[in-house]
């Protein structure tokens, strides 16, 4: 007698690359953040009209 395995539903096929698409747009956010606080690009750092924090400045 043969048994049989139930397919998976399509939201578990959907899961590993709905996963890789939220890591990659995550990891692109930090990026920006990042990129925007240490070298003042995409608008620099709040309050620093477009420049970047000055090295050992406490947040604030």
């Amino acid at each position: 007698m043969y048994r049989t395995v139930p397919s998976p539903s399509p939201a578990a096929k959907a899961a590993g690359p709905v996963q890789s698409l939220v890591r990659v747009v995550v990891g692109f956010l930090f990026a920006c953040h990042g990129a925007a606080s240490l070298f003042g690009v995409l608008g620099g750092a709040v309050g620093t009209h477009g420049g970047t924090v000055p090295s050992g400045a406490w947040p604030g």
